[in-house]
């Protein structure tokens, strides 16, 4: 009767430590399917470049015919016929090309800059300061900010300081990204401006696509205090 009772007990152990492995297995294939997944979903916003590097216009664009890909180029790199937005989320304004449209959204304090094709381009965001950053000047806390606000944050990859066209200091940085169950990445540009008069928010200019980096860049020369 005891020998009985004992080979249940010990069964009764198995079984559960079996579950108990199953379980694990389980929670770890889908953690590794979610990191898959958002992987999937920032290549999917980022694109590879297209050929050639620096500021030089992407040498096409899908679906688009040669001499519409032209006349796209020349509005995109046309400043003088740029158009200004100027923000109802704080005084600032920037220009950008006639051919992109913005849309503000108040209430969330978001501004979304799509091509003509209305895919997102640029995302302009004001932040709250974490609370650990008040006492931080600002090039500290820009180069910081990230593994605070970004998912999948490793490490700083890349920081410098530009200057606007009015002589305003801005700081802009890539990030070392991975995602549970992905590679390691470098992350798109953020450029870091700080708010005129709230020293506990930030305004920053997100490159969703890195073809147009020499667009994202003219824009952030663009802006202004209003």
């Amino acid at each position: 009767m005891e020998k009985n009772t004992s080979k249940n007990i010990i069964n009764a152990f198995l079984y559960l430590l079996a579950l108990i492995l199953i379980g694990i297995i389980v929670y770890l294939l889908l953690l590794a399917y979610q990191g898959k997944l958002a992987q999937d979903a920032f290549d999917n916003a980022n694109p590879p470049r297209l050929s050639g590097e620096g500021t030089d216009v992407p040498s096409g664009q899908d679906g688009v015919e040669a001499n519409e890909t032209d006349l796209i180029n020349g509005q995109l790199t046309n400043i003088d016929e740029w158009l200004t937005w100027e923000s109802s989320l704080a005084p600032f304004q920037f220009g950008y090309p006639p051919i992109w449209t913005v849309e503000e959204n108040v209430e969330a304090d978001f501004i979304t800059l799509r091509n003509e094709k209305g895919i997102n381009m640029i995302n302009i965001r004001l932040i709250n300061k974490p609370t650990n950053s008040a006492q931080l000047d600002f090039q500290t806390y820009a180069s910081q900010a990230a593994g605070n606000e970004i998912q999948g944050y490793q490490s700083l990859a890349d920081f410098y300081q530009i200057v606007t066209l009015d002589d305003i200091l801005a700081y802009q940085a890539t990030w070392n990204v991975q995602f549970l169950g992905g590679e390691e990445f470098i992350s798109p540009p953020i450029t870091y401006f700080q708010h005129p008069f709230d020293d506990g928010k930030s305004i920053q200019f997100v490159l969703e696509n890195n073809d147009f980096k020499f667009i994202y860049d003219i824009i952030n020369e663009s802006f202004q205090y209003t």
